[in-house]
């Protein structure tokens, strides 16, 4: 599958490109190599098709026949099998180190993971450009993907807020930590 998206993603940066060298030149695909071959090269038209990026980062994640998960993340450069969590996004870089300060995600309860992923998506909000839209979907075994409902959000955002302020307690203990 991972193979199959990534084929889907170059065929769709391809007919992107394509576009941009029709509506820029005013030929197709063809006429562009005949161009950049000749004398006149367009040298701009040359830099923008080779540095174009989707900007597009997919993960999936899957289940083999033995039963075995795994993730991977596709992007231009190709795609990468992942261990044990991955992130994609501009908000990836937060999301990874939130998710990395858990060490005991494998042995996690379904609700932990939940929230965690969850709690994960929030830190990554504080990277720029990041949307706070948040979907999340459950895959459990046997039983259809369900995505969570607004409301289902709210009640997580709603003990994230209740989990970040430290106690009366805590800040006590930390005020006579420096005298």
């Amino acid at each position: 599958i991972a193979k199959k998206l990534k084929v889907i993603m170059d065929e769709r940066r391809d007919a992107v490109v394509q576009d941009k060298i029709k509506k820029t030149l005013g030929t197709d695909w063809e006429g562009y190599r005949k161009l950049i071959s000749g004398p006149v090269f367009p040298v701009i038209i040359y830099k923008e098709i080779s540095e174009f990026n989707l900007q597009l980062q997919i993960l999936l994640i899957g289940r083999d026949k033995k039963e075995v998960f795994h993730i991977y993340i596709i992007d231009e450069t190709g795609f990468f099998k992942q261990d044990d969590f991955a992130c994609v996004g501009s908000g990836g870089n937060h999301a990874l180190l939130s998710l990395a300060s858990r060490p005991h995600l494998k042995s996690a309860t379904v609700a932990e993971a939940i929230y965690t992923a969850y709690e994960a998506k929030s830190t990554a909000e504080q990277a720029q450009g990041v949307g706070n839209l948040t979907d999340v979907a459950v895959i459990l075994n046997g039983a259809p993907p369900r995505l969570l409902l607004p409301d289902d959000i709210k009640d997580l955002e709603k003990m994230r807020q209740e989990r970040l302020p430290l106690s009366l307690t805590h800040q006590q203990i930390i005020s006579r930590m420096i005298g």
